[in-house]
């Protein structure tokens, strides 16, 4: 697993008493050590002091672990120097990726989001420890969020890291369950990682999939594929299902996602008809994402060749659908299979 950290020091560790800077280096450098040790690599952009990442970086490196560190930096002569620098306080050469310059010299801003994007790009899981709100750090948050990448945010020092925690805390409440709580004490940062493994984990393995008399599926699926949702609905209803959907009566903003968020939360198993519309849909990622938060029944019948994009959804059940035929036929031998 690669893990990527950002962060820093907050505006907010001056009024929280004990969470100085000291303190915030320290668990840095313990969080380096834990990922080294559970035999993970680790990403960072930063070669500067002001950052979390060199003190990751260090800890990392103190514990002989078998993995690398992976920097990504602006290829500029100023980056450069202090990288190489910094390099010379470690026992073993970091793996460095250069990224092109954008701008001049005296402003990096965009050079440094790119750093951040490939970074993001190959990481698994993204961790964040302070760093200040309206920086660097808020950006990469907001981004990571939106390309819906696992993130980690540590609470404890405030900052970027503490907002985000605030946003997305019932979503990892799903996944971690009471872990959650770990990551408002400085002194559990260190369980961080196995958090973070637990996070990208797939969902456990379940039972097969049920579908029968007295049984309840939620139908995910995009607009543009009405035509295939109501047969699916009709196959699934002529076996006894309940089906909940987005019908025409469930229309609204808030009330309408919350109508279909309680549909997902009562049924017993999730059907997705993927396609290129729904890989494409916030609503629909959204669904699926609540599903697999919450570890349900998962069929996915593919409409076309659009690949399962959602990366906890790879490897699950699917069926083939790409005609109405291929949909019949794959739905009735899930009924016969789903026997006792």
């Amino acid at each position: 697993m690669q893990i990527f950290v950002i962060g820093g020091a907050t505006n907010d560790q001056d009024r929280l008493a004990g969470h100085g800077h000291d303190l915030l280096r320290s668990t840095a450098m313990k969080l380096g050590e834990e990922i080294a040790l559970a035999g993970h690599d680790l990403i960072v952009c930063s070669p500067f002091e002001i950052s979390v990442d060199v003190d990751v970086a260090r800890g990392f490196d103190l514990a002989n672990g078998h993995g690398h560190i992976r920097f990504h930096i602006p290829d500029q002569d100023k980056i450069e120097d202090c990288f190489q620098e910094f390099k010379t306080t470690l026992k073993a050469a970091p793996l460095v990726h250069r990224h092109p310059l954008l701008g001049t010299e005296d402003s990096s801003d965009y050079s440094w989001l790119l750093c951040h994007l490939r970074a993001l790009d190959n990481c698994d899981v993204l961790v964040a420890i302070g760093g200040k709100e309206g920086h660097a750090a808020s950006l990469l948050l907001e981004l990571a969020r939106a390309r819906r990448s696992p993130v980690l945010p540590v609470p404890c020092f405030g900052g970027a890291a503490r907002r985000t925690f605030q946003e997305v805390r019932d979503s990892l409440e799903l996944r971690l369950r009471d872990d959650v709580e770990l990551l408002r004490h400085p002194e559990s940062v260190p369980r961080v990682v196995a958090l973070a493994e637990a996070l990208i984990a797939p969902p456990t393995a379940t039972k097969p999939l049920r579908l029968g008399p007295g049984s309840h599926a939620f139908l995910s699926y995009a607009h543009e594929r009405m035509s295939d949702a109501d047969l699916v609905e009709t196959l699934l209803r002529r076996q006894g299902v309940t089906v909940t959907r987005d019908e025409e009566e469930l229309k609204g903003g808030d009330l309408w996602r919350q109508t279909l968020s309680d549909g997902i939360a009562t049924a017993d198993a999730f059907v997705a008809l993927w396609s290129q519309e729904y890989a494409l849909s916030e609503m629909c990622w959204d669904e699926i994402e609540q599903a697999l938060d919450r570890k349900m029944q998962i069929l996915i019948i593919t409409l076309d060749a659009t690949p399962v994009l959602p990366r906890r959804a790879r490897g699950m059940q699917v069926l083939p659908g790409s005609t109405r035929k291929e949909i019949r036929a794959a739905l009735l031998n899930e009924f016969r299979s789903g026997r006792p």
